[in-house]
């Protein structure tokens, strides 16, 4: 085998791999349903909130764009799927944007953490069940008694 074709062989594995670990990456409200407590959804919004008590992890779990308000500040330590790794020090009131991502995290600090998050619930059908195979029970799901 040429160089050139080992080269190509080898990108072709580390794309793949890279493809599974996205195809494998979960719904936070399966990955740590004592954590991730859905608050309303219809069929154009999801809102969630979510409680990290101290020294608290979730596990490797995936968001379409979203923004979080926080509702009680403190420490995250996130990582991303790249590995890159972010302390968060989120106080009470702060509205983040946050791009779609896969990661978990872990409260590092000496408060427990509550935010808020709220996304477009069609772009998470349409991006997360193609990519992530996720939410094929969502129409299941009970909804808020407001949803429209």
């Amino acid at each position: 085998m040429n160089r050139k074709n080992f080269l190509i062989i080898v990108m072709l594995m580390i794309g793949a791999a890279f493809m599974a670990r996205i195809s494998f990456a979960a719904d936070p409200l399966e990955v740590a349903p004592d954590m991730y407590k859905l608050i309303y959804e219809n069929d154009r919004v999801r809102v969630m909130q979510v409680t990290f008590q101290v020294g608290g992890k979730i596990a490797e779990h995936s968001h379409p764009d979203h923004f979080l308000h926080v509702l009680e500040g403190g420490n995250l330590q996130i990582t991303k799927a790249d590995g890159t790794v972010t302390d968060a020090e989120l106080k009470v009131g702060d509205v983040i944007w946050i791009n779609a991502e896969t990661h978990w995290a872990v409260n590092t600090g000496t408060t427990p953490v509550r935010k808020r998050s709220a996304t477009n619930n069609k772009k998470w059908r349409n991006e997360n069940c193609l990519i992530s195979g996720i939410h094929n029970n969502i129409n299941k799901r009970e909804q808020s008694p407001n949803a429209k």
